[in-house]
């Protein structure tokens, strides 16, 4: 137990660092930005004093401060959506990991009831569904017959578990509680192309990364610029999570995120129908199983994923 003391010392102190910069919304943008910049270098910069193990923990802490600092540049860049909203919203935003761009959701009409159970319900199937295709998927070792077998159904796992499931469930748990969230995920699995898919999953990160990296970058005066940059904001940002856990850097994560921008540029303006529709969703999802190996070599890298060595071993 006294293992977890530090690495909830550290998450305390990044809360506390983001909490008492509440006061900060009412200075001017460049005074704001003065203060804040310190203020997110602090935050970024705490996870890499946790130890590394548990490794449960250190991905906790690694995980909450990105999401803290994100929130102080998402209320730096809204400051005016929060100028005369009570302070107890202000740790409530904080603590929520599923709402990054508080000022969106609070655009978000009430939902009823009936079809917020519907979503959850949906979401509570797909997370067991998917952590049982999960735990069959590592005692069956799959990866005797082929890596790609091994890959492809703890993929299908993930998706339904994390990818899809646990973003089902929290939007359709928070709106039973009242809370206003947009649509967390909108069946990415469906999506046409890369641009498509990018839409659809984890649609808040993705408001995030459009309201406060795409927009200031350019947004849609220059897209295919803004896009690309924006993707290699994000994989900056997963480069940095996975230094803090596995403690290197693997170019992994830039790796990926580095295709997809490529991709999301080339068809961010295309919308196919009919054959060419069904066409988009087959290259797609064969573009998404192939490149995400960029992104589980990461995971096998933390934790033993697969059952048979990957091909970027080495």
């Amino acid at each position: 137990m006294q293992s977890y003391i530090l690495p909830a010392l550290l998450w305390l102190i990044a809360f506390l660092v983001a909490l008492f910069a509440w006061p900060v919304r009412d200075l001017s943008p460049r005074t704001r930005g003065f203060i804040l910049v310190p203020l997110c270098a602090v935050i970024f910069a705490i996870p890499f004093f946790a130890p590394a193990a548990p490794v449960a923990a250190k991905i906790a802490v690694a995980l909450t401060c990105p999401l803290f600092a994100g929130k102080l540049l998402d209320a730096h860049l809204g400051a005016s959506a929060w100028r005369g909203r009570p302070f107890l919203e202000w740790p409530v935003y904080l603590l929520n990991p599923f709402v990054l761009v508080h000022r969106r959701h609070l655009l978000e009409r009430p939902r009823p009831k009936a079809a917020s159970a519907r979503i959850l319900a949906r979401g509570l199937l797909e997370v067991g569904a998917g952590l049982g295709l999960l735990l069959w998927s590592f005692g069956a070792d799959l990866g005797q017959y082929a890596f790609w077998l091994d890959h492809l159904v703890k993929l299908l796992a993930t998706y339904l578990f994390a990818f899809d499931g646990m973003f089902l469930t929290v939007t359709g748990g928070l709106r039973l509680l009242r809370c206003p969230v947009i649509d967390h995920s909108r069946d990415p699995i469906l999506a046409v192309t890369p641009a498509d898919f990018w839409r659809r999953y984890n649609r808040d990160a993705g408001r995030f990364l459009y309201e406060d990296v795409f927009k200031p970058l350019g947004g849609l005066r220059v897209p295919r610029r803004g896009i690309v940059l924006t993707f290699l904001v994000n994989g900056l940002l997963h480069e940095y999570l996975a230094a803090v856990v596995i403690g290197r850097v693997t170019g992994y994560m830039m790796a990926f995120f580095g295709l997809h921008a490529l991709a999301v540029a080339v068809t961010f303006r295309w919308r196919p129908r009919g054959a060419a529709a069904l066409a988009g969703w087959a290259a797609t999802l064969a573009f998404l199983a192939t490149t995400s190996v960029l992104f589980f070599r990461v995971i096998d890298l933390i934790v033993p994923w697969y059952d048979s060595p990957l091909p970027l071993s080495g």
